[in-house]
């Protein structure tokens, strides 16, 4: 909203100037006066991140101010451009004098004579404020730009002074309104991404993941033949449960104490595929009394053979009457499925690995369409394990997080093109929009591996210490450590990289502005982890008087760029010194490029 300061000043100025140099009358003075607390009100009420109809609603409510009416309605032109759509509806409340919202839309707080209409032909239209008798009942139409009306009444009449206010107001509220519909219209598409997003994660999930799965198979099963709940039993050191779907605690916690009993009731199917305990059975009361306090009075057993030494119970209630053939023959159809798809399985996991490599083809790709972010992804893995590796961590973190760290981006592609092509600063829609490529990339990441870790460090990865960040405002200890280093990471490579429209920053000076914001931004011990890690690096007594190595091979960037450079094929020459190199081709000037700013500065301080 900075062009609608720079108005506001401006309009400031037009009325000192009025008063000091032409002695304007008392009573315009008031007028403009009022004028300008009206657009200024607009001003303070907008807030674009609260969506299309609650600054409706707003608008809405600067307009009661102004004149005195039962019923506010706001309409906007749908895409069609056939008619007004209704999108926010205010009424006076007796009770209190003041405007209220209906949410419903269509009721207000008592029974009126007036109810507006869903829809409003552009047969309509209006270009100024007009009154319109609809049947019995005044209504004046007021006119928002092209693309919005508001409809007021029911009332006779609006004053010259009012209606002047209102045509000043909705001039404003014109290119608010704009704004508003753009910036809507890239929420929602960006709802659509991550609700689709989503979806695929939950299906992925339930595919790569077998327990998932028999869950998800158990719940269909207690569905189908009307069982109380089950559970999946699997030797792994010992009998345990690992999946279960409706057991209290106490008898979980009965059973996995219990290795006896569930050796008991895997050997009733050894010999075959399907066996029912029933309560009128003698072997029912060598069970433990918490089967009978739990409620189990039938236990169905079904071996699974695709899932090595596992037997899958279902129970019913006691003194429920149950047909055996009939269950068996619905047991039959829905394991038999279990068995292909859980076979199906490990087909997928390799399938997912394939995948894993697509997304990484992808994010080279779209690193490699600008020679500013050439290398951008594997630099950003590279130092995120480096720092994962130094703080400690163990080694399955630390793939999870090289693995995130070099697809933490990969979300703006399931946005919009335009987005990850566009040069210099996002406008505040963009901007709302960008911000969802976490979530997105996150969606998408799980989808591949069905690993939440990795999604988790990729989905807050633009999340604050101080909690001011996104999508969750989460702080400090509640950031996963993955995403504070991935945090730490991008923020040295924002200011290592230049742009068209900005030089990069020598690398000392990054690093310096990377410890400033420790603390209220950036995890304090991982930035001093960074940088002790640069230091030692930088220490080391095998780079005296050197470069800390090939640019090639710091900035990560493709052979297919280095081969045509001559400065590939010297070995003891720096890129700087070598006519004719292709630094260029990867977006690097030589004098501002960190390979040589690194290079500089450490001979500078004579750290070696």
């Amino acid at each position: 909203m900075n062009e609608m300061n720079i108005i506001l000043t401006l309009l400031t100025s037009l009325v000192v100037i009025l008063i000091t140099m032409y002695g304007v009358k008392r009573s315009i003075l008031s007028r403009l006066e009022d004028q300008f607390t009206q657009v200024k009100k607009i001003n303070q009420a907008i807030e674009p991140e609260k969506g299309l109809e609650s600054n409706l609603d707003r608008l809405l409510e600067i307009i009661s101010d102004l004149v005195d009416a039962s019923t506010y309605t706001f309409y906007v032109l749908d895409k069609k451009g056939q008619q007004y759509m209704l999108k926010s509806v205010r009424y006076k409340s007796e009770d209190f004098g003041s405007v209220r919202p209906s949410y419903s839309g269509l009721t207000s707080y008592k029974e009126r004579t007036y109810m507006p209409p869903l829809s409003i032909s552009i047969s309509k239209r209006v270009y100024e404020v007009k009154k319109v008798v609809e049947g019995e009942i005044p209504i004046f139409y007021v006119p928002v730009g092209g693309m919005g009306l508001i409809l007021i009444g029911p009332i006779e009449h609006i004053r010259s002074k009012q209606r002047q206010s209102l045509e000043l107001l909705c001039e404003q509220m014109s290119y608010l309104l704009q704004g508003l519909i753009v910036s809507e219209e890239n929420r929602s598409q960006a709802q659509v991404v991550v609700a689709s997003g989503k979806a695929l994660q939950k299906i992925s999930n339930i595919s790569m993941d077998w327990k998932m799965m028999m869950e998800m198979m158990i719940k269909l099963c207690i569905q189908s033949i009307d069982a109380t709940g089950g559970f999946l039993i699997q030797r792994e050191e010992g009998f345990n449960i690992a999946v279960q779907v409706g057991l209290d605690r106490a008898t979980l916690r009965s059973l996995n104490d219990d290795i006896e009993t569930l050796e008991s009731l895997y050997s009733y199917v050894e010999n075959e595929e399907f066996f029912f305990l029933k309560q009128t059975d003698a072997e029912y009361y060598r069970l433990p009394p918490y089967f009978s306090v739990a409620g189990m009075g039938t236990l169905s057993l079904i071996r699974l053979d695709v899932l090595k030494d596992s037997l899958f119970v279902l129970w019913f209630d006691e003194g429920r009457s149950i047909q055996e053939d009939e269950k068996k023959m619905s047991l039959r159809t829905i394991i038999d499925q279990v068995r292909v798809v859980i076979g199906y399985q490990a087909g997928l996991r390799h399938f997912s690995s394939a995948y894993l490599d697509i997304l990484k083809l992808l994010a080279r790709l779209v690193d490699n369409l600008n020679p500013y972010t050439i290398g951008y992804s594997e630099m950003m893995s590279r130092y995120c394990v480096s720092i994962a590796r130094k703080l400690e961590l163990n080694e399955e973190q630390v793939q999870d997080i090289a693995l995130a760290s070099y697809l933490c981006n990969i979300g703006i592609i399931g946005l919009s093109n335009s987005l990850f092509e566009k040069e210099g600063k996002f406008t505040d829609e963009e901007f709302e929009l960008m911000k969802l490529h976490s979530e997105v990339g996150a969606s998408i990441v799980n989808v591949a591996t069905g690993n939440d870790r990795i999604s988790s460090y990729i989905m807050h990865h633009h999340e604050r210490m101080d909690g001011n960040g996104y999508p969750d405002g989460l702080k400090d200890q509640e950031i996963p450590i993955g995403s504070r280093i991935i945090a730490v990471v991008q923020t040295f490579l924002a200011k290592i990289h230049g742009r068209k429209y900005r030089e990069p920053l020598a690398f000392d000076q990054a690093l310096n502005l990377l410890e400033s914001s420790a603390g209220a931004q950036l995890d304090e011990e991982i930035v001093q982890t960074f940088i002790k890690w640069y230091t030692d690096k930088r220490l080391n007594p095998m780079i005296t008087g050197r470069p800390l190595g090939k640019c090639w091979e710091l900035l990560c960037v493709p052979s297919g760029i280095c081969q045509e450079c001559p400065v590939y094929h010297q070995k003891d020459l720096p890129c700087w010194e070598v006519d004719n190199n292709k630094c260029l081709a990867h977006g690097k000037s030589c004098n501002t490029c960190v390979v040589k700013t690194e290079y500089m500065t450490r001979n500078e301080l004579k750290i070696h």
